[in-house]
C-alpha cells in the first residue's frame, strides 16, 4: 500500500501538479495558450500567426493580404475540371499562376496544385505550381492534381 503511494506521490510531481510553496508559481501557471478544449472540441484563437504575413482564420483558411485561401489542400488528386467545381462549391475560386507564384512560400505545402491560367498555346493545357519548390509547369487538365482554393478577403 506504501509503494502505491509512493507511486501516486512520485507522478505527481513528475507531471509538474506539485504543490506551490509561499511565492512560487507552478510551471505551466503562467503560460499563455491559444488553445482551449470546449465541449470535447479543441478550439484555436483567430487570428494568430502562420508565417511571414499568414493569418490563421478558421479551420482550414488563412490571410495572406487581401486573399483568404485554404490552409491545406482537402480536394485530394483531382482533374482540372473537378477542381474548378470543387473551389465553386468552397464559395472560392480557383488562383491564377501568378497568384499563387506570389504566395507559395506562405501557403506551406508540399502538393502541386492547378491553376486557372490557362497555356494558350496548347488546348486544354493549364499551369500547375508545385507547392514545395515554387516550380510550375504545364499539365493536360486530364491529369490528377490537388487544389488550394482562394478568395478576395
Amino acid at each position: 500500500m506504501k509503494s502505491n503511494f509512493v507511486f501516486l506521490l512520485s507522478l505527481f510531481f513528475a507531471l509538474g501538479c506539485n504543490p506551490k510553496e509561499d511565492g512560487q508559481v507552478p510551471i505551466n501557471e503562467n503560460k499563455p495558450s491559444s488553445k482551449q478544449v470546449s465541449e470535447g472540441r479543441l478550439e484555436i484563437s483567430a487570428p494568430s500567426k502562420v508565417e511571414n504575413d499568414a493569418h490563421v482564420l478558421g479551420e482550414n483558411e488563412i490571410l495572406i493580404g487581401d486573399l483568404i485561401w485554404e490552409k491545406s489542400s482537402q480536394s485530394g488528386l483531382i482533374s482540372w475540371a473537378a477542381a474548378k467545381s470543387y473551389c465553386h462549391h468552397q464559395s472560392m475560386r480557383m488562383p491564377s499562376l501568378s497568384e499563387i507564384k506570389s504566395n507559395w512560400r506562405k501557403l506551406n505545402g508540399k502538393d502541386t496544385v492547378w491553376t486557372r491560367t490557362k497555356e494558350e498555346s496548347e488546348v486544354g493545357t493549364y499551369w500547375i505550381l508545385d507547392l514545395s519548390s515554387g516550380s510550375s509547369e504545364t499539365t493536360s487538365q486530364d491529369f490528377l492534381n490537388e487544389v488550394r482554393c482562394v478568395k478576395n478577403k
